[in-house]
């Protein structure tokens, strides 16, 4: 019974003896479980892919520009603009209603005149025996209102001037160079009648008086009517003194001689009387502002 049970013990004494003499670290680990760790290379610059780049590369090509070419809409050059002729101002003697000039001018060359002139006048503009279509006139006010234009080919023209300002008058040649007159005709406006100016203003000297001298204030557009009797042969002479706007004289006889016309635009007369009469003189308003003045009036003794 004893040497069973011994048998029985032998295999499990030698199985604790061969655990007990085997070191723990030649266990082995089954094949399946292996870990395989990647090799590191280590280089002095970083890896980079062959077929992405790390920044865009910038590729510049030289290239050479080619001339514009012309097409066939394209305008030919042009001249530049002729500069603006010279303006000439046009002036009336004492006591005429019209005026002459004249010049020549190369083909479809050009001369300026300007002249001053007031509301409602008549002007007629001309250049006497000129062909048709040889010459044309161009008319326009300082405002820019056009009485005749370039296109119209006129060689005259007559109409009411609509404000009392400068005229300018353009002479154009043709196709080819001209000798030409301009003849400018501008009566003066009529003469208010005494009965017909309420405002009329008779001036009287002082008793051995050779003048007088006084101050007047106008509005736009206004006109002072003074009347005085003169005789033949004396000088008279009106001057006006302007310190605000602007104004002219008219004066003419009880005749209806006419000693300064509006058109002349002048503020100061001196002339011998031609008659014993009355004498009208009418200072007027010019421009856009109110007026004020100082008139002499001085007429010696004969």
């Amino acid at each position: 019974m004893k040497k069973m049970l011994w048998f029985l013990l032998l295999p499990l004494w030698v199985g604790l003896a061969c655990n007990y003499f085997e070191p723990a670290a030649t266990a082995i680990v089954p094949a399946a479980t292996e870990v395989i760790f990647p090799t590191v290379v280590e280089t002095s610059e970083p890896l980079v892919s062959e077929t992405v780049p790390s920044e865009p590369v910038l590729v510049t090509e030289e290239v050479t520009a080619s001339p514009e070419l012309p097409t066939e809409t394209s305008e030919p050059p042009t001249e530049s603009a002729a500069s603006e002729p010279e303006t000439q101002r046009i002036k009336f003697e004492t006591n005429a209603t019209q005026a002459t000039v004249q010049g020549n001018l190369p083909a479809y060359g050009a001369a300026r005149y300007v002249l001053k002139a007031l509301k409602g006048q008549t002007m007629t503009v001309s250049l006497p025996g000129m062909p048709v279509g040889s010459a044309a006139l161009i008319i326009w006010g300082k405002d820019g209102t056009v009485l005749i234009s370039d296109h119209a080919g006129a060689t005259e023209w007559s109409g009411k001037l609509p404000l009392t300002q400068d005229y300018y008058i353009d002479v154009r040649a043709g196709e080819v160079a001209i000798n030409y007159k301009l003849k400018v005709v501008i009566p003066p406006l009529s003469a208010p009648a005494p009965t017909q100016s309420p405002n009329l203003v008779r001036l009287k000297f002082a008793p051995g008086g050779t003048k007088l001298e006084f101050g007047e204030t106008m509005a736009i557009g206004e006109v002072h009517h003074f009347v005085l009797r003169a005789m033949k042969g004396q000088e008279m002479t009106v001057k006006l003194t302007l310190h605000k706007g602007q104004a002219i004289l008219v004066i003419w006889g009880a005749d209806g001689t006419v000693l300064i016309s509006d058109h002349a635009g002048a503020s100061e007369w001196v002339g011998i009387l031609p008659l014993s009469q009355d004498y009208y003189i009418d200072v007027r308003a010019v421009g856009d502002q109110k007026v004020k003045y100082d008139m002499l009036v001085k007429i010696p003794p004969l």
